[in-house]
């Protein structure tokens, strides 16, 4: 039985709101979810809630040794005061697995009143803990895969101060055959985006998640107030210097993936800040992207994402050579 019930219909724990849908964001860190999310936030209709399994209520295992403020909000935690309408910063007890139901969850969507909400938790398992309590038989439920390959996976953990680029390879490949997995078995509606692509072709992207999240083929650019917990809060595709309550959004331009007043979907566009694999071809050499590729499970798990790692190894190559050629 499809989870997608009708929007108005009555449900066991659904609250009485406008809320339609949750899409949950799944895979690995440095994967593009905090830009994705941020991007689909300005669109009418559509809240980006940021890594809800972070909230301390919830006592998901992954989370349980942090303390409650681990549910502040990434971006009103910059104002004086803290003034997130929200997510409280008022403490807040452990949950405890065992009792927590999935009305809890259902409330924290619908604070933002608004249709369509994403949560860019990206942990796997937090779609199991949420499908344990009832999630995708009391309110439709959609899920974008999202991913980075897997070279630029191991150098964005290389920068985090994990210097193993085999490690983090192993880990890419774990995360995102469990997400496929779990794609497979719950069989919610799903759609993958590659990093590499979305930053390549902005638009036809974000057009597509925006149609996915709200099963609308039109939507309408409405920047609105980001409230998120944790991710990446410069992660910007769209460029607002103020939000609605007036408070200066300090990012700087350097920090921005991408600089643009209008996606083209809506209006007019610029081109990416820097290609792909400008942000690991630097990190990792040829013999060390051949290494990667040679783990057993990366080639089957890059291609089932849809990559082209033979290819992408002869662009790399052919990024070093033009590097040297110009030194």
């Amino acid at each position: 039985m499809s989870n997608e019930n009708p929007a108005g219909q009555a449900s066991a724990g659904l609250p009485s709101t406008s809320l339609k849908s949750v899409t949950l964001l799944l895979g690995s860190p440095f994967s593009g979810s905090s830009l994705l999310g941020q991007s689909l936030n300005d669109i009418q209709g559509i809240a980006y809630a940021g890594e809800i399994d972070n909230m301390h209520r919830f006592a998901f295992p992954l989370h349980r040794e942090s303390n409650h403020y681990r549910s502040r909000c990434a971006i009103c935690i910059t104002h004086d005061p803290y003034d997130c309408p929200i997510y409280p910063l008022d403490p807040q007890p452990l949950g405890d697995p065992e009792s927590v139901t999935i009305d809890a969850y259902l409330e924290v969507l619908s604070r933002f009143n608004e249709p369509f909400v994403v949560d860019g938790s990206k942990n796997v398992d937090w779609l199991w803990y949420l499908n344990a309590r009832g999630l995708l038989d009391v309110l439709p439920t959609r899920v974008i895969v999202v991913t980075r390959s897997v070279w630029a996976f191991a150098a964005s953990q290389f920068r985090a101060g994990n210097t193993n680029i085999y490690q983090s390879a192993e880990g890419w490949r774990n995360i995102y055959r469990h997400a496929l997995r779990t794609v497979s078995v719950l069989a919610p509606p799903s759609l993958l985006i590659r990093h590499e692509d979305f930053v390549s072709n902005m638009d036809k992207w974000l057009s597509r998640a925006a149609w996915f999240v709200s099963d609308r083929p039109h939507n309408i650019f409405e920047p609105k107030p980001l409230h998120c917990i944790g991710g990446n809060p410069s992660a910007y595709a769209i460029r607002e210097e103020f939000d609605k309550q007036g408070h200066l959004r300090v990012v700087p331009d350097h920090e921005r993936p991408v600089s643009m007043e209008k996606l083209s979907f809506f209006g007019a566009s610029e081109a990416p800040r820097s290609q792909p694999i400008e942000r690991w071809g630097h990190l990792i050499d040829r013999q060390q992207a051949k290494n990667i590729l040679g783990i057993p499970g990366i080639m089957d798990t890059m291609l089932d994402l849809g990559y082209d790692p033979l290819g992408m190894l002869e662009e790399h190559a052919a990024w070093l050579a033009l590097g040297r050629q110009g030194t």
